[in-house]
């Protein structure tokens, strides 16, 4: 998400790790934190970056896809 902040400065609130960890998924459509605060996982997957990370769980990109899944 950090990478994304340049481009949507709204995304500067998720520093915050309270709020960054109190995102809910969105169906299958990406993630929202509150009325004012979401991104739809089109969003990540065209202007983010991918990150390489020792426990693959922690990509984001992992968690929407296994949002996805569960949603069908």
């Amino acid at each position: 998400m950090a990478a994304l902040i340049p481009k949507y400065p709204q995304l500067e609130a998720l520093k915050n790790r309270d709020l960054f960890t109190s995102g809910k998924l969105m169906g299958m459509y990406g993630v929202i934190w509150n009325d004012d605060l979401d991104i739809e996982a089109d969003t990540v997957y065209e202007d983010g970056v991918t990150v390489r990370t020792e426990k693959p769980a922690e990509n984001i990109m992992t968690a929407f896809c296994k949002g996805r899944k569960s949603s069908g």
